[in-house]
């Protein structure tokens, strides 16, 4: 459905605000149908904005509202049908904002839907192969004068067309498969276990003596150069003529 431009918002926020729509119902935009231009309100706009594969935080600035504002209305909306679901709540009971942002939220999921359906069958065209498309070849000659510089427009010396048909795609094969049933066709995971399947046990004593080790060796080497420091500091010898080693 070809979209047209947008028209001044005719309800909402206050003229000259600078704010978004705040009445779900108000007309954000016309579109052609038929050769008509019919107006969308918000709710109308959003659902077909997610219908065509909009994500949501594209579809929000097009009716003139923040993502996190239409996240809320939508909130509001699945709160609102949850409680008439379950009998807490009658419709007749719920103010008008209330009753269109159930209306909002289950347009939004029955197109979220549809969009997904429409790529889901995209994608199996992929899978199986056997579209088909037609390539055509045409040969043109240009005409030339005698100083060898063209002259006129190409002539059509031969048309040929022939039908491709697209193979199937493994790579999305593979992508459905997994896609649908992880548990089959998802990737191998390998489990490691211990012996007779319990958890394996790992013994850091070697790991451990070694740097005890180590930090020994590390302790001895600088309590056997410390007398030595001492006595080169008393004697003056390698200082800076102060008493201090520099």
């Amino acid at each position: 459905m070809p979209r047209g431009g947008p028209r001044p918002n005719s309800g909402g926020a206050r003229p000259g605000a600078g704010g978004p729509p705040t009445n779900l119902r108000a007309i954000v935009r016309y579109v052609e149908v038929d050769g008509e231009q019919v107006g969308q309100n918000v709710i109308d706009a959003v659902a077909a904005e997610l219908r065509e594969g909009a994500f949501l935080h594209d579809a929000g600035p097009m009716v003139g509202v923040t993502v996190e504002t239409l996240r809320r209305w939508r909130s509001v909306g699945v709160k609102c049908l949850t409680e008439i679901t379950e009998g807490r709540k009658r419709r007749s009971e719920m103010s008008t904002h209330e009753r269109n942002c159930m209306e909002l939220a289950g347009k939004m999921q029955l197109a979220e839907a549809e969009a997904r359906a429409r790529l889901r069958g995209a994608a199996n065209a992929l899978a199986y192969g056997g579209g088909t498309r037609t390539e055509t070849t045409v040969k043109l000659l240009q005409p030339v004068d005698d100083a060898g510089k063209p002259k006129g427009d190409p002539v059509e010396l031969e048309r040929t067309e022939r039908t491709i048909e697209a193979a199937p795609d493994p790579g999305m094969v593979r992508w459905l498969m997994s896609a649908r049933w992880p548990e089959d066709y998802g990737r191998t995971r390998v489990e490691h276990t211990g012996e007779g399947g319990g958890p394996i046990v790992v013994d850091a004593r070697p790991a451990i003596e070694r740097i005890a080790e180590h930090l020994a060796g590390i302790r001895a080497a600088r309590e056997e150069s410390a007398p030595e420091r001492l006595s080169a500091a008393l004697s003056g010898n390698g200082g800076n003529g102060n008493g201090h080693t520099s």
